[in-house]
């Protein structure tokens, strides 16, 4: 908006909006921004990997176990990634902990076989009755083939 501004020469001025309107330019950029910043604090999601307590374990384990999180760290959305950090754990008998990482990659990847299929190997001693409800799923993902996890069910 343009107006005329008569001073008292009587000489015409033209200003264009003045200092509000660079205030109100100033203000709408900061509220966006602002939106922005918030929208994407809202979307990033705090990730913590399971964790080993490294006394009394071997450090190539230990180097193992933060190199896969690190990785999920990385590339927390990656159901890979928790899948990978799963099967490091599972390899060294960190049960629990290898749990809580298949069951965050079949959260992210629920069409990977191999993420409830671990859950029902890692299960298989201790509680065959919750294997084997990962171990249905596995087979319902992938069917006869391959036909470990088929087997695996058969066996329990």
């Amino acid at each position: 908006m343009t107006r005329t501004i008569r001073k008292k020469n009587d000489s015409s001025q033209t200003q264009s909006g003045g200092k509000s309107g660079l205030w109100s330019s100033i203000g709408l950029l900061v509220l966006g921004v602002g939106l922005v910043v918030a929208g994407v604090w809202r979307s990033i999601e705090r990730v913590e990997p399971p964790t080993i307590q490294p006394d009394g374990v071997d450090k190539a384990i230990v180097a193992a176990v933060a190199e896969a999180r690190k990785a999920v760290l990385d590339s927390p959305k990656k159901g890979e990634t928790w899948g990978e950090l799963g099967m490091v754990l599972l390899a060294h008998e960190f049960n629990d902990q290898a749990r809580e990482a298949f069951t965050k990659a079949a959260e992210l990847s629920p069409t990977d076989p191999r993420w409830p299929y671990y859950q029902g190997r890692s299960l298989a001693t201790t509680k065959p009755q919750d294997a084997i409800r990962f171990l249905e799923q596995t087979v319902q993902i992938c069917g006869d083939k391959p036909p470990a996890p088929r087997l695996t069910l058969i066996e329990l």
